[in-house]
């Protein structure tokens, strides 16, 4: 009986170990993709000259913050800003979590409900300045007066990112059980999509 509860145990110790190391590779993957879409709008929003004409004259504070986030390192500044946010973020869970197992996979899960928000927001929101801007507009119609509603979205989806992921949403409440269950089902969402564009592109 000793012998059969023991390897019982071990299972379940193997069973929550590959499902925090499959969730950390799964969450790296997530932090790369929103690196990389921080970095993007970043240089769309932050650096809006960065390919057209007419740049503010030299000296003027659109110029200048135009062309800090233009190059490196302010152009990935805002992108590392929050990835280090997040990590930092799950390493103290890491450290004071009893249970860690699901860890990983609600952090990326709230990494990609964050990628898909923002993503989804900011196609209606960017064209909102066109509610109120004086018409008619010219043809290079860009600047920092085009991008705030988009990057103050951003800015509030961030900070509903870093909360969640601080408190522990979305693994704490009655439903905890069926939310892992769900992370862990829908954790493979990602790697077949991968798959399928790889598959895609190759017989392309």
């Amino acid at each position: 009986m000793n012998t059969q509860t023991t390897d019982n145990g071990g299972g379940r110790g193997v069973r929550k170990a590959l499902i925090f190391v499959g969730g950390t590779l799964l969450l790296l993957a997530t932090w790369y993709i929103l690196y990389m879409w921080i970095a993007a709008m970043t240089e769309g929003w932050l650096a809006p000259w960065d390919t057209v004409p007419g740049r503010p004259p030299v000296g003027d504070w659109q110029r200048t913050v135009n062309d800090f986030f233009e190059t490196r390192p302010g152009a990935v500044l805002p992108a590392a800003i929050v990835i280090g946010i997040s990590a930092l973020i799950f390493l103290i869970r890491v450290v004071r979590e009893r249970n860690k197992t699901f860890l990983p996979l609600a952090f990326a899960a709230t990494n990609l409900l964050f990628s898909i928000a923002d993503t989804i927001l900011v196609i209606p929101i960017h064209r909102l300045p066109d509610l109120w801007l004086p018409k008619p507009r010219p043809a290079w119609d860009v600047g920092y007066h085009r991008t705030w509603p988009a990057i103050a979205v951003t800015m509030i989806l961030l900070l509903v990112l870093f909360w969640a992921q601080w408190t522990g949403w979305p693994l704490k409440g009655k439903r905890a059980e069926n939310t892992r269950l769900a992370l862990l089902t829908g954790s493979l969402l990602p790697v077949v999509l991968l798959l399928g564009t790889c598959i895609f592109i190759k017989m392309r």
